[in-house]
């Protein structure tokens, strides 16, 4: 739970981040445009961590339907759970 508090805190950080100015808001756009499928929280984590990101799949996905292979060691990027998963952090 510690760890979903931690990317809790880090989501309302960012959050407040891009509403403190024009330019970061028009970034954060930009980036939210390809992640539209996902929450404005989650939208706010995967610009805080990974700005340029323009896919974002689980591993298996990545794997099997995309066809991309994840290299080992690579980073995910974290999100908060939602709808029967809240309270847990999906990387």
């Amino acid at each position: 739970m510690a760890n979903y508090q931690n990317i809790l805190r880090q989501a309302h950080q960012a959050i407040a981040d891009v509403a403190d100015n024009a330019d970061s808001w028009r970034a954060f756009l930009r980036s939210a445009a390809y992640t539209t499928h996902y929450a404005f929280p989650n939208q706010a984590l995967i610009y805080s961590q990974r700005p340029g990101a323009t896919m974002l799949a689980d591993i298996d996905t990545w794997n099997r339907a995309a066809g991309r292979w994840v290299n080992r060691g690579a980073r995910g990027v974290a999100s908060l759970g939602t709808g029967n998963m809240v309270g847990n952090v999906r990387y």
